[in-house]
């Protein structure tokens, strides 16, 4: 399966996931930067949305191989 069509079938749940997983992520990580005196930083957070995102869909094509 190309991966426009994971993404046409399963993105809305890898959406889900990635937000979910990402925001909890994002807490751990980037406390200080949230809520305290250290800086944000944008690349590790937009990171830490993709990666889930994509292990999702990856999941769910080795899912679909058979294996």
């Amino acid at each position: 399966m190309i991966f426009q069509e994971l993404v046409k079938v399963h993105g809305l749940k890898a959406g889900q996931v990635a937000l979910t997983v990402g925001t909890l992520l994002i807490l751990v990580n980037q406390y200080d930067g949230i809520f305290g005196q250290e800086n944000f930083l944008l690349l590790p957070a937009l990171i830490t949305y993709v990666v889930p995102f994509l292990v999702f869909l990856l999941g769910k094509r080795k899912e679909g191989v058979g294996c």
